[in-house]
């Protein structure tokens, strides 16, 4: 049983509390029967006065607790009373933490999935619970995690995302990049700038192809950048294909550029992948009939530039049909019109 996701203690503390009151009235009283019975007559009250204040009375006095005598069952129920207005207005609080403790520890999928429900129509308040799920050391229960994160508004929700972006489980990452960027916050940007610099292959790739996502000047130029320079051909190839989302004239000189580049990335993009993973789940049977290959054909870095552009312009100066060897007459008249376009660019 995880015990990190059961309710606040908001009413154990209210017990103690009426616990207490309850333990010391009955106490006193006692104390109180004791004295009356058993105290000897030799004593005289004076020598009982002096005894308490010197502290050297074996009983309590009466007369001290004279408030306690009237006013206990007063404070007894006002303490009921605000017991219950504690819990009238924690309440939300105390459901959601039940519901993340149940969601926690039930082994049916149909109840899991009710719970997560309810959690997710819960908000902001989901967010403890998605914290503490996403500290699990079990993957499923981290996903849960995952999307309460994903569904819940605000900044603390970002921070998780954040934070989940560097799971050790690559379906878990891959969720958490894919929220991150649909969220459009700046510290969400930064953490997806940051992540194309991962030294995993797969996660460089996806953050490179969610910064189109974001609309932002910084991600614009963070993928020229990565087009061009990154020494990884999977991202150089990604960068160019997320470029394709922008206005071609922030993107043409970049992919002008691009042309000369004739690695060959061998395998899905990150943006493939993820159009093949949806396809997958509409129609399983159609994409059982796919290869890698028929989705997204063996091609050189320079040939993906070349065909964003023709579909920008319309035009590709017999880019794509001249020899892998020969592109440099193609990449030429290329450059002449990006000049003749933009004089004294």
């Amino acid at each position: 049983m995880r015990h990190c996701l059961l309710p606040h203690p908001p009413v154990s503390f209210i017990h103690y509390s009426l616990f207490q009151i309850s333990v010391y009235n009955k106490a006193h009283v006692r104390g109180y029967a004791y004295y009356q019975a058993d105290e000897p007559a030799t004593r005289n009250n004076q020598t009982i006065m002096n005894d308490i204040s010197n502290n050297t009375g074996s009983r309590t006095h009466p007369r001290n607790n004279s408030f306690f005598q009237k006013h206990g069952t007063t404070l007894v129920i006002l303490s009921m009373i605000a017991a219950f207005l504690l819990i009238v207005l924690c309440r939300q609080e105390i459901r959601v933490r039940w519901w993340g403790y149940k969601l926690a520890n039930s082994t049916e999928a149909s109840e899991r999935l009710f719970y997560l429900q309810l959690l997710a129509e819960s908000g902001a308040k989901a967010i403890p619970v998605a914290k503490n799920l996403l500290a699990e050391n079990d993957a499923g229960l981290r996903s849960f995690g995952l999307a309460l994160s994903a569904s819940s508004p605000g900044e603390p929700a970002v921070k998780l995302l954040i934070k989940t972006c560097d799971d050790t489980d690559w379906e878990i990452r891959k969720g958490a990049i894919t929220a991150l960027a649909m969220r459009k916050s700046e510290s969400g940007l930064q953490k997806l700038l940051k992540l194309t610099a991962n030294k995993n292959l797969e996660t460089a790739m996806l953050a490179v192809s969610h910064l189109a996502n974001t609309d932002s000047p910084a991600a614009l130029e963070s993928l020229k950048n990565l087009a061009l320079n990154d020494k990884r051909a999977g991202v150089r190839a990604q960068a160019i294909e997320s470029l394709a989302y922008w206005p071609v004239d922030d993107i043409a000189e970049a992919l002008i550029s691009c042309l000369s580049d004739q690695e060959i990335y061998e395998g899905l993009i990150a943006s493939d992948q993820e159009a093949l993973d949806i396809l997958s789940q509409a129609s399983p049977d159609l994409a059982a009939e796919v290869t890698p290959e028929q989705f997204s054909p063996s091609r050189t870095n320079g040939t993906r530039a070349a065909i964003i552009l023709q579909k920008l312009i319309g035009q590709n100066f017999g880019y794509i049909e001249t020899p892998t060897n020969d592109k440099s007459t193609p990449v030429k008249a290329w450059k002449n019109w990006w000049e003749k376009q933009h004089p004294g660019s």
